[in-house]
């Protein structure tokens, strides 16, 4: 994937053992980094984790990252790839929230709402009145 795009995101779990961040990342439920071949520090793939040599705030670290440690991966183009099994539970929590809430709102905008009996009545009235009166007319 890294081969084909100038950069991929890659969404991690960073409480996965062996995950090593900058300290200002750590406390947050799933970071998410942006590697790039064409970036100038470092960068080394391996069977099992990514060490990449990234800037954060004006300087640089080493970032190694297991692969059991991502949970997805997107492009600039909008390619992505999502491994849940490596999801943190909060964004699992997260996406489950986001999609009932969702459906609950298509559920919502489907349902019909009833008219009044008199806004019907009128209706009928209305259609009658068209059948009644042709609806052709006469031009002089």
């Amino acid at each position: 994937m890294l081969n084909d795009e100038y950069f991929i995101l890659v969404h991690l779990n960073p409480t996965t053992e062996g995950v090593t961040i900058p300290e200002h990342l750590k406390g947050d439920p799933s970071v998410t980094l942006k590697l790039s071949q064409h970036f100038r520090g470092r960068m080394h793939l391996t069977q099992n984790k990514i060490i990449a040599e990234l800037l954060f705030q004006g300087n640089y670290f080493d970032c190694h990252i297991p692969l059991d440690a991502i949970w997805g991966c997107s492009t600039e183009t909008d390619k992505n790839h999502v491994w849940p099994e490596s999801m943190p539970e909060n964004v699992v929590s997260q996406l489950i929230s986001d999609n009932l809430e969702i459906i609950e709102t298509k559920k919502q905008a489907s349902e019909i709402t009833p008219s009044a009996p008199d806004e019907v009545e009128e209706a009928e009235d209305t259609e009658k009145n068209f059948k009644q009166r042709g609806h052709l007319r006469r031009v002089k």
